[in-house]
């Protein structure tokens, strides 16, 4: 009913309308596609001419915007009508990014879809680096994460393991540890996985990455600060203790202003 009406309003205006854009610089493509409306995409595509791969004013694609909010069919339909399976919006998010973020919405089809049957570039990352593999890691999308490293071949490297320890997605960790993740390596400011867990409060994730995983309980970041320090400064009591009563952490390491861990806790101190 709905695309019954679209259609005729489309037939009966004496404007050429289809291809014009609202204030936020969406098509009608464009927002059937955000809705999930997969029919009227096929419908405005392929019997009105209406372009399949105009991007609203932040350069977000019809096929990112369905990625991130829209049904498989809605994304198999774009697809189909020749949209850009690789085409970034302005901070170089791809479909197949949006959708690895969006896997708890039951999107991990349409990963799938995008890079095994249509050449999506797998490890391809927005402007900041993040790949598909990092969205999925931080969203802890254990499933996604091991379809893209497993069917795909996504790179496993430590940032997406750093990204699954910030946020405490301990399954996440050690599956990117088993796919080969260096558990001891850092980014560019020296934060490892074991420092990331600690400074958010991580402690099973914490426990899990040193007496599982084998991380280096004082290894420090770039300011010299290890993982005791890290959760000392929140004044997280239990992860302090945890990591010097089972990991063995040096309970007289100083990072680069000197500040023993054990002061902290005892001050309270977390800024």
């Amino acid at each position: 009913m709905r695309t019954s009406l679209i259609e005729s309003l489309i037939r009966d205006s004496s404007t050429k309308s289809e291809n014009r854009r609202n204030m936020h610089g969406e098509t009608l493509v464009w927002i059937a596609a955000r809705y999930g409306h997969t029919e009227m995409v096929r419908m405005l595509v392929q019997d009105f001419g209406v372009l399949v791969d105009t991007a609203d004013a932040r350069g977000v694609t019809p096929l990112i915007a369905a990625a991130w909010h829209g049904p498989f069919e809605t994304c198999r339909m774009l697809v189909q009508c020749g949209a850009d399976v690789n085409a970034a919006d302005a901070v170089g998010v791809t479909p197949l990014i949006a959708a690895a973020c969006a896997a708890w919405h039951g999107h991990l089809e349409t990963c799938r879809m995008l890079v095994l049957e249509c050449g999506a570039l797998v490890d391809a990352a927005a402007a900041e680096g993040e790949t598909p593999l990092i969205a999925a890691a931080w969203h802890g999308h254990l499933e996604t994460c091991w379809m893209l490293v497993l069917q795909c071949g996504a790179l496993v490297d430590a940032a997406a393991l750093i990204a699954a320890a910030r946020h405490g997605h301990l399954e996440t960790c050690l599956m990117l540890v088993q796919c080969g993740a260096d558990v001891n390596a850092a980014d560019a400011e020296g934060e490892t996985p074991l420092i990331a867990a600690a400074w958010h409060g991580h402690l099973e994730t914490c426990r899990m990455l040193v007496l599982e995983c084998g991380a280096d309980v004082n290894a420090a970041d770039a300011e010299g600060e290890p993982p005791l320090i890290a959760a000392a400064r929140r004044g997280d009591t239990e992860t302090v203790r945890m990591l010097v009563l089972e990991c063995g952490a040096d309970v007289n390491a100083a990072d680069a202003s000197a500040v023993i861990p054990l002061i902290l806790v005892f001050l309270g101190f977390s800024s």
